[in-house]
């Protein structure tokens, strides 16, 4: 009896220097798993870094209709291969060009009865072509569309860039110096110290523009007018801070 009434009491002064030490303890601490928000400072930061294109990417192809299929055909392919051969000349490279559509399709009219009337066939043939000499863009338009005719059709233009690496990296670091700061202030305001980075993540980066549709109209000089303008390469970082 008295060596069970021994171990039960050293068990009693254990448990209550366990207690005792623990009370001492004032740091904050986190139940379950990890989160990022239950302590410390979190921020958020943005770097934007501005480029000019050098990379556009047109849209363009032809379309020809016909009573037959045959003839709709031979249209479209003679128109195309103008087009390709004129944008050959002015200096685009054949790995530059890629096929994107090519289509056949009935065209048929309805009557009051709701009765089908076949009148022709429409083909369609379209390529993506990346102009790596964004000041040349509006005279290769100009040349495929006179050497096309009717037929050509102008989709669409886009301007980007070809590398964005280098500008992420300039952005990505203007982000962390932009939430760096607000943390900094953050603490300053809140009479903490700043402690160590503890979880960090980035979104955004360099999202390609949307292609806009081109209206071929050549000016008085003679040759389409286009604008290459600029593009932003934007990068978010969320970074969260310990204090002290």
């Amino acid at each position: 009896m008295k060596k069970k009434f021994w171990i039960v009491l050293s068990l009693l002064i254990l448990l209550v220097s366990i207690i005792t030490i623990s009370g001492c303890d004032n740091r904050p601490r986190i139940a379950g798993s990890f989160n990022s928000q239950s302590y410390g400072i979190s921020v958020s930061g943005q770097g934007k870094v501005t480029a000019v294109p050098d990379l556009a990417v047109l849209s363009l192809g032809v379309q020809a209709q016909a009573n037959t299929v045959a003839q709709a055909q031979n249209q479209a392919n003679t128109s195309m291969n103008a087009v390709l051969n004129a944008v050959k000349a002015a200096g685009v490279a054949d790995k530059d060009i890629q096929t994107s559509q090519y289509s056949v399709q009935q065209l048929v009219t309805y009557n009051n009865n709701g009765q089908q009337t076949v009148i022709g066939y429409q083909v369609v043939n379209s390529v993506t072509v990346k102009v790596h000499t964004v000041a040349n863009i509006g005279s290769i338009i100009d040349a495929a569309a006179q050497a096309g005719g009717d037929n050509t059709r102008v989709n669409s233009v886009s301007f980007t860039i070809n590398d964005p690496t280098p500008y992420e990296m300039q952005a990505r670091d203007l982000a962390v110096a932009d939430a760096k700061d607000k943390a900094t202030q953050l603490a300053k305001q809140a009479g903490v110290r700043l402690g160590r980075v503890f979880y960090i993540s980035e979104s955004g980066g360099f999202n390609p523009p949307t292609p806009l549709p081109v209206a071929v109209a050549p000016s008085a000089s003679g040759s389409t007018p286009i604008s290459v303008g600029t593009n932003d390469v934007i990068v978010n970082v969320q970074i969260s801070y310990g204090i002290g």
